[in-house]
């Protein structure tokens, strides 16, 4: 026999079987099991394939409601004897068991079977299930929204400090702008961790080329400018002139004997 079931749910549920004959692959015919008790199927029929058939078989199967019984309290959001409890105040929609007062659902930001629970740290939102972080200092996002109320840590901006910095900005917030010489920086501590435009050097390519040197990285090396100046520091030009026997703008080229 297969057993078949049918379910009324109303904060709790209860249970009617009836049963299915395998071998004939017909329905067999039960009631209810009023308060609660367990009946047999009786005239269920079970390996028999053909007539004589037993009296009272029948090829239908019945769920027969005798009575009906629904528990509930008049007025929602109560619950325990003669409904004189309300239900915690953080469940969702106001709803609990109407025995125990557990919730059936929390609102956002909270948990447990009373929902007296704020999320836990990373956590925020509907049954606590979406993650957060990156708040300024290591302080815990809010519970309910995710957002962090005393903004972001470096290398973050939004609301809910889960954007990366633009190319561009660091920082807190990402509220910096990278030096105008770098390619790029780092979002975190504005580093140039990507070189600088030429002419500039230096961890944050504050610093003009020297010693002679311009160019990406400050690696090409100056001509032989007037007095050994320095040449201009991002396309190396003299710009007052060269030094006896030399000429052109670089001052690379030596006059012919």
């Amino acid at each position: 026999m297969r057993t078949l079931w049918l379910i009324f749910l109303n904060y709790g549920f209860y249970i009617v079987k009836t049963y299915e004959n395998l071998a004939l692959n017909k329905p067999a015919w039960q009631r209810y099991p009023y308060h609660f008790g367990h009946w047999g199927a009786e005239r269920a029929v079970d390996g028999r394939t053909h007539p004589p058939y037993p009296a009272g078989y029948s090829h239908s199967a019945h769920n027969e409601l005798c009575e009906l019984e629904v528990y509930g309290c008049p007025i929602p959001g109560y619950y325990g004897e003669n409904c004189s409890f309300s239900c915690p105040l953080k469940c969702q929609e106001g709803h609990c068991n109407i025995i125990d007062g557990t919730c059936l659902g929390c609102v956002d930001g909270y948990q447990g079977q009373f929902c007296n629970n704020e999320c836990s740290i990373g956590t925020y939102g509907l049954e606590c299930g979406n993650l957060c972080g990156n708040c300024s200092n290591g302080n815990r996002c809010n519970h309910v929204n995710g957002s962090c109320p005393n903004g972001c840590d470096e290398g973050f901006f939004g609301d809910k400090c889960n954007k990366a910095c633009l190319l561009g900005w660091y920082g807190q917030n990402c509220t910096n702008k990278c030096h105008q010489n770098c390619l790029s920086c780092n979002r975190f501590n504005g580093d140039c961790k990507f070189g600088c435009k030429p002419g500039w050097k230096g961890i944050n390519c504050e610093k003009a080329c020297d010693g002679h040197m311009y160019g990406i990285n400050c690696t090409e090396k100056c001509g032989s400018c007037l007095n050994v100046e320095q040449c201009h520091h991002i396309n190396g030009t003299c710009m007052n002139g060269c030094d006896r026997g030399f000429h052109g703008s670089y001052c690379i080229e030596g006059y012919s004997l």
